[in-house]
């Protein structure tokens, strides 16, 4: 079953279609349309202290064998606007580890 649209925002990463929206004005969730890949990210958290990301999903390239749903540190990702955030949060989400230097 597909995922729900109406009230997300779609679009299209790598030729994969996903949506995102936020929830509870707390956190933003990005979904595949298959509901493979889905991600909770904190908008809001205690200042020097990295933002923990909620893994709900089976598809996760960045920790493959991290169990489901499931915790991981990640990077600050804050911009001026949302869909600038999403895009680097899902750039950072399939870049394996040791791909980069976050």
């Amino acid at each position: 079953m597909a995922i729900r649209t109406k009230g997300r925002a779609s679009f299209d990463y790598h030729g994969r279609a996903f949506v995102w929206h936020v929830r509870d004005d707390r956190w933003l969730v990005v979904a595949s349309e298959d509901k493979r890949f889905v991600v909770h990210y904190p908008l809001c958290g205690d200042a020097g202290v990295p933002p923990v990301l909620m893994v709900v999903g089976q598809d996760f390239p960045r920790a493959p064998q991290l169990a489901r749903p499931g915790e991981v540190e990640a990077p600050v990702f804050a911009g001026p606007a949302l869909g600038g955030t999403v895009a680097a949060l899902l750039d950072w989400c399939f870049a394996r580890p040791g791909d980069d230097d976050t």
